[in-house]
């Protein structure tokens, strides 16, 4: 994909507060402090959630508000990257009519936001790669986010977000919650160790759900089990726990342990307290569902829908999917399951239309004054597509996948 601009530090006031300004910054301080709300009312574990998960703008603006009351320009690399992302839109804002821009004020301080994020660095990637950009308001029939035109055709370019956690038997923040209210109790007790929940249902929302598990696998560890498994309502908990004895570990190499042994299907986590900077007592949580999650045909019906509804038919087509925390694409090429997923949706001789579906993650940050934007990507290109003319394009300058 095409580099990010370089962005020097004179410049980043001045983008950043014009954003401010083109979005508005009532908007952006509301959306800014519903974040913070977020980390200040939860308990530490959905606390790390939310910092993890953040949408990256609401950290960037408030370093860079407290930066700018300081009149300091020392700025990090998330802050150098909300004025790239700033000079990103300002130099489409020529493309687009009033209508979409508004579609994007409107959308950057929603919980959408990280997706009409993406939409707008797909589209200044095929700019910077001299392309003409063509938006479409909003009109009767399938219509894709913009059009590329180039020299020798017009690609129609729908962008989505694939959220993995909407197709997981158990989300991440719910499991997080169901962990806070866990450790809580284990905390209580003077207890560490491992606890590994195998659920017969899909962990739900319901807070109330959360407790009554919490409370049934603490109910069985006061009346004597600390080492074993016992049965229960909602499926079954195998414990294994020590008194706590405060003596220093390495959480990180724990914490990588941890992901090598676990189940591909399970969340974990490890909690520990603090004692004169080191990391003691260990709880390790575990927590999967026996039903299996339908991650693949999840995504899969989000890409079959895009390919229906937003791309025409009448033009070779390109779907630009955002998954967010994939740090790195490669030995993903072949024989895996996002590659397999993608190979079911060229299979379908209705999506002929498609000549390639490209898969990122967004900007990776360099820790230079100046940021590069490091985009991992994949491209499958459709051996199926009808529009020989699309064949030859270099999509996102990688490596092609056919």
């Amino acid at each position: 994909m095409a580099i990010d601009p370089v962005i020097y530090s004179h410049e980043v006031h001045t983008l950043i507060h014009e954003l401010e300004i083109l979005v508005g910054s009532g908007k952006v301080k509301a959306a800014v402090g519903s974040w913070w709300n977020s980390l200040k009312k939860n308990p530490n574990l959905v606390r790390q959630y939310y910092r993890e998960n953040a949408y990256r703008w609401w950290p960037a603006f408030d370093k860079f508000w407290k930066l700018d009351q300081q009149q300091s320009m020392d700025y990090p690399p998330p802050v150098i990257a909300l004025a790239a992302d700033a000079k990103k839109m300002f130099d489409l804002l020529p493309t687009m009519p009033p209508s979409i821009l508004n579609k994007f004020k409107n959308g950057f301080p929603t919980l959408n936001g990280p997706a009409f994020l993406f939409e707008v660095e797909m589209a200044w990637h095929f700019l910077k790669k001299g392309y003409q950009i063509l938006w479409f308001e909003e009109q009767a029939g399938p219509i894709p986010e913009f059009v590329v035109r180039t020299p020798k055709f017009d690609l129609e370019v729908e962008c989505k977000l694939l959220t993995v956690d909407a197709h997981r038997r158990i989300s991440r923040l719910h499991f997080c919650q169901l962990a806070t209210l866990l450790c809580a109790r284990l905390r209580k007790l003077n207890l560490m160790g491992t606890v590994n929940l195998e659920l017969n249902n899909p962990l739900p929302a319901n807070h109330t759900v959360h407790k009554h598990i919490a409370e049934e696998t603490i109910k069985n560890v006061k009346a004597g089990l600390k080492q074993g498994v016992v049965n229960t309502d909602w499926g079954t908990a195998s414990v294994s726990l020590v008194a706590n004895d405060n003596e220093p570990f390495d959480f990180q190499a724990r914490e990588d342990a941890l992901a090598i042994q676990k189940n591909p299907q399970a969340h974990t986590l490890i909690e520990a307290q603090n004692r004169l900077g080191y990391a003691v007592n260990a709880i390790e949580f575990s927590c999967l569902c026996h039903q299996a999650d339908d991650l693949l045909l999840g995504l899969l019906a989000v890409l079959k829908e895009a390919a229906r509804r937003q791309l025409s038919g009448t033009r070779p087509g390109m779907l630009c999917a955002f998954i967010p925390g994939i740090t790195d694409f490669r030995g993903l090429e072949r024989n895996s399951a996002i590659a397999n997923m993608t190979g079911m949706l060229f299979d379908d001789k209705r999506h002929d239309h498609i000549a390639a579906v490209g898969y990122s993650s967004g900007a990776r940050l360099s820790s230079r004054s100046d940021v590069i934007g490091n985009y991992p990507a994949l491209i499958f290109k459709n051996p199926n597509c009808r529009f020989p003319e699309a064949s030859q394009f270099r999509f996102l300058d990688e490596p092609i996948v056919t």
